[in-house]
């Protein structure tokens, strides 16, 4: 018997949740049918090999919600997979309008700060129960998932997100065409960061690390990759600290797997992170990473066996760090190759498998 599936999603521009979700329809066996609705829709959005349905509904319409209910009518729906907050909503309105069953993955906004995400919390602490199953992509945010809204551990399982090792495979060919692109000379040390620019993702630290890192180290560069709300306030901190010529921001970045092949030291500064992507990427990149011990990454990177772990996440920590490792290349080289080993478990293959088994649990459960 096949499954249909609906992804509900607040959009597909580049991110985390989105990249789970293309690896799901991409790579889900042929007796799942999974049909995509982004809540937003913008020319320049992900590639998805898939069902999307797109529609040209006002940003905050409420005629969205009711959509959902069209599709999973029309479609024959099975399961709503939702993702982020406003999907998540959506999923929990639709539960009261039919059978269909809901799977609410849970990518890092129950971290949240400020009211919309109290909002978020306070809505999944009145209707969890209407949820059939809670995906986590770690266990620190499985914990805070069950510790703000009262939810049940057993109604909540964590599943790893995945890497795609055919993208994201240490083959660093175009290493110095990527370089010389960004005009870093062969004897530059270049570090680097990929992600959003908000504030959670805390790259206002890094730069200020760089500051006090190009002090004894004049030939590091940093390498910004992303966009975000704070890029423009990272922009004039570096004009105002006198970092112009050593920070360059390249903006979103297409194939971001070349940018990642072309750094020597990778840096994930993060003050709340739910699981970590870039850093399991840098992994696979065999990139040796610095990050942070917030929510997730702690689970992820291991201190000095596959990465270096800062206990405290501020520039002081963060340029030490990155100077034993351009001090010392036998570790360096060391946490890349553990780091890329330590990759492997986090396959694309493994992540549907798990996902996959949920959705069949629950249709058996029926």
């Amino acid at each position: 018997m096949s499954i249909k599936v609906l992804h509900v999603i607040s959009g597909l521009g580049l991110g985390g949740a989105q990249v789970c979700v293309r690896q799901l329809v991409e790579n889900s066996p042929e007796d799942i049918e999974s049909f995509i609705f982004p809540l937003r829709c913008k020319d320049s959005d992900m590639q998805i090999k898939g069902t999307v349905l797109k529609h040209d509904l006002k940003n905050y319409s409420l005629n969205k919600f009711f959509a959902i209910r069209s599709i999973c009518v029309d479609k024959r729906i099975d399961v709503i997979h939702a993702h982020l907050e406003k999907p998540i909503l959506g999923a929990l309105l639709m539960s009261f309008a039919g059978k269909v069953k809901i799977v609410v993955h849970e990518h890092g906004p129950i971290f949240g700060r400020g009211f919309k995400f109290f909002l978020y919390r306070l809505v999944l602490k009145l209707f969890h129960r209407r949820v059939d199953k809670f995906i986590a992509v770690s266990k620190a945010t499985a914990n805070k998932l069950i510790d703000e809204t009262g939810t049940d551990a057993p109604q909540v399982e964590v599943v790893y997100n995945s890497v795609d090792r055919e993208v994201f495979n240490a083959d660093k060919s175009k290493r110095k065409q990527v370089r010389d692109g960004f005009g870093i000379k062969e004897n530059d040390i270049l570090i680097g960061y990929a992600g959003r620019l908000s504030r959670e993702k805390g790259v206002d630290i890094l730069i200020e690390a760089m500051q006090q890192l190009v002090k004894s180290c004049p030939n590091c560069m940093l390498l910004i990759a992303g966009e975000g709300a704070q890029r423009q306030e990272l922009e004039e901190s570096v004009r105002r600290i006198g970092m112009n010529g050593k920070v360059i921001f390249a903006g979103p970045v297409e194939d971001i797997e070349q940018v990642m092949g072309a750094l020597d030291i990778g840096v994930v500064p993060s003050r709340r992170e739910a699981f970590g992507l870039t850093a399991l990427e840098m992994m696979s990149m065999r990139v040796p990473v610095i990050c942070s011990s917030a929510g997730g990454l702690a689970e992820l990177v291991c201190h000095e066996r596959t990465g270096l772990v800062c206990s405290e996440n501020n520039p002081d920590a963060i340029c030490k760090s990155i100077k034993r490792l351009i001090e010392d290349s036998e570790l360096r080289n060391k946490l890349a190759d553990a780091a890329y080993i330590e990759s492997e478990k986090y396959s694309v293959a493994e992540y549907v498998k798990k996902v996959e088994h949920i959705y069949r649990s629950l249709i058996e459960e029926r």
